[in-house]
């Protein structure tokens, strides 16, 4: 049997919405974040995100500058909370039907994401995806720093933190990899198969100059169609 990695972008690819913008407006409904402006900063920052030319030391100073006042068993118990009601809800049935399906048969799952890893693992581990790569932050002896530790998972970061992986994990027979952000073109010309999924219009007119699938998927899909979707795009994957 062919072994295939199957890539995830996580934040409006698996998740309908960016995870670490619902996190800031968790934090801002429970209180933790009530400095004035904190969700008009973290809109601007994530415009600078879309534009494809976000500071990623400026974006988590001020995302985790709120949780200076939480124990680490609480910002665990606060994550937790906040994969149930924020997240859970805007994860795309195409996603979770696909995961499922590439479980089932054997193959290796995996999201590499720009979002912090103590936001990541936890989500990637509710969605029952075995390998979950995120940005890593420093610590100090108060908790968690916004200072990147190593190589960031952002742009060209996360093919470079992908061939690091690669090197105790591999290889594979194939890589498949899925975003919606221009951002990801690194990587999505790295994968020997790349999918756009509800691509932005950078992304999109790409993808469909390089002939590569463009799947559209919705919240509101229904299980048995999103079953379905999922049997095709295996089947696309073992094909290309």
């Amino acid at each position: 049997m062919k072994k295939y990695l199957i890539i995830f972008d996580m934040d409006e690819t698996l998740v309908s919405s960016d995870c670490s913008t619902l996190w800031h407006k968790y934090l801002v409904e429970k209180d933790i974040a009530n400095e004035p402006g904190f969700l008009e900063k973290d809109k601007a920052l994530m415009q600078a995100y879309y534009e494809g030319n976000m500071s990623l030391n400026e974006y988590f100073s001020f995302s985790v500058e709120p949780l200076a006042q939480l124990s680490e068993r609480e910002l665990t118990l606060h994550i937790e909370d906040f994969i149930e009601e924020k997240v859970l809800a805007n994860v795309y049935p195409q996603a979770q039907a696909l995961i499922h399906r590439l479980n089932s048969l054997g193959h290796t799952t995996m999201v590499i994401s720009a979002s912090a890893s103590f936001l990541v693992e936890p989500i990637a581990r509710r969605l029952g995806l075995h390998e979950a790569m995120g940005v890593d932050l420093k610590r100090s002896l108060s908790g968690i720093t916004g200072e990147v530790e190593g190589i960031a998972s952002y742009q060209m970061g996360k093919v470079l933190r992908l061939k690091l992986w690669l090197e105790h994990k591999g290889p594979f027979d194939k890589i498949t990899f899925f975003s919606d952000s221009h951002n990801d073109l690194p990587l999505l010309e790295y994968a020997a198969c790349a999918v756009a999924v509800n691509p932005d219009s950078k992304l999109e007119h790409i993808a469909r100059e390089s002939g590569w699938n463009i799947c559209e998927w919705s919240v509101a899909s229904s299980l048995s169609v999103s079953q379905q979707h999922a049997k095709s795009l295996i089947s696309m994957i073992e094909n290309s």
